[in-house]
């Protein structure tokens, strides 16, 4: 558990270089470019996978609730658009484009219903 903790410690200080100098310490060689952009994609990409299996999760849970019969299955396609749209690099701008607006729009359709609920 310990070496866990200890990884996330480094990736989060790897991912701050990119963005925050800190210390005056930058990416000055074109190889610890290529590893911190490495890094920070590849952590992208995994926030993408959760994302999506999130979503999945969440939708199923919906299915015997206030939401109607729609906003959960609207939720399980996001998760399978969430699951493609991990691969941005694969698939390209538009096909994620698409996959963030479908994203959106089960966001709102949720917090629609959500706000007409007391």
């Amino acid at each position: 558990m310990t070496s866990a903790r200890s990884g996330l410690a480094v990736l989060r200080i790897v991912h701050g270089r990119r963005v925050y100098p800190v210390y005056g310490i930058r990416v000055s060689t074109p190889d610890v470019a290529a590893l911190v952009v490495a890094v920070f994609y590849g952590g992208l990409h995994a926030t993408g996978l959760l994302l999506g299996v999130a979503t999945f999760v969440l939708s199923l849970a919906m299915r015997r609730g206030i939401y109607g019969r729609w906003i959960p299955y609207l939720g399980m396609a996001t998760s399978a658009a969430d699951l493609v749209g991990a691969y941005p690099y694969l698939i390209g701008p538009v096909p994620t484009l698409y996959c963030h607006v479908l994203f959106t729009a089960w966001f709102v359709a949720v917090g629609a219903v959500l706000y007409k609920t007391r």
